[in-house]
C-alpha cells in the first residue's frame, strides 16, 4: 500500500487535527511518512496514527526484527524512511464511511488508492485510524538469547 501512495506524489495540509477526520488522518499519516527522510521521529508520529491492529502487528515483527539484527528495533522503524510522495488536492479525495469504518479514495493521475481506516477509542475520544496492515496468524516468538 505504501508503494501505490507513493505513486501519487505531495499532499496538501490536513484542515483538521490528525484523526479527527479520516481525511485529516490520512494528510497527517503522509505528511509524517513525507518528513521521514529528515525526521527521525516521524515515523514513530505516523506509527501513532495508525490502527490497533497494525500497531500490534509491527511491534510483533519489530521483535521479530530485533532478535535477527541482535539490536532493538522499534515498532516504527518498521515503516520505510520517506516512502511517500503525495500530490493530491483535497477535493481528489472521496470518503465513504459505513459506521466505525472508513475508505478514504484518493485520486490521481491515471491511479488511485483505496485507504481504509477505522474509527478507535482513544485517551482524547474516538479518532479515525489508518488500517496498514492486517493481522497475520500468531506465529511462535523466537527464543530470546
Amino acid at each position: 500500500m505504501l508503494a501505490t501512495l507513493g505513486t501519487l506524489g505531495t499532499l496538501g495540509c490536513a484542515p483538521d487535527a490528525p484523526g479527527v477526520t479520516p481525511e485529516s488522518t490520512v494528510l497527517a499519516f503522509v505528511g509524517a511518512m513525507e518528513r521521514s527522510s529528515q525526521d527521525d521521529r516521524a515515523r514513530s508520529e505516523a506509527f501513532a496514527l495508525l490502527d490497533a491492529e497494525s500497531r500490534t502487528e509491527l511491534e510483533r515483527r519489530a521483535r521479530r526484527a530485533s532478535h535477527l539484527a541482535r539490536r532493538a528495533v522499534e515498532p516504527w522503524e518498521m515503516l520505510a524512511q520517506g516512502s511517500l510522495r503525495l500530490r493530491v488536492p483535497l477535493d481528489r479525495m472521496r470518503t465513504e464511511l459505513e459506521g466505525e469504518r472508513a475508505t478514504v479514495h484518493v485520486e490521481g493521475g491515471s491511479r488511485g488508492v483505496a485507504i481504509p481506516l477505522v474509527l478507535e477509542s482513544t485517551d482524547d475520544g474516538p479518532r479515525w485510524r489508518l488500517v496498514l496492515l492486517p493481522s497475520e496468524p500468531a506465529t511462535p516468538e523466537p527464543p530470546t538469547p
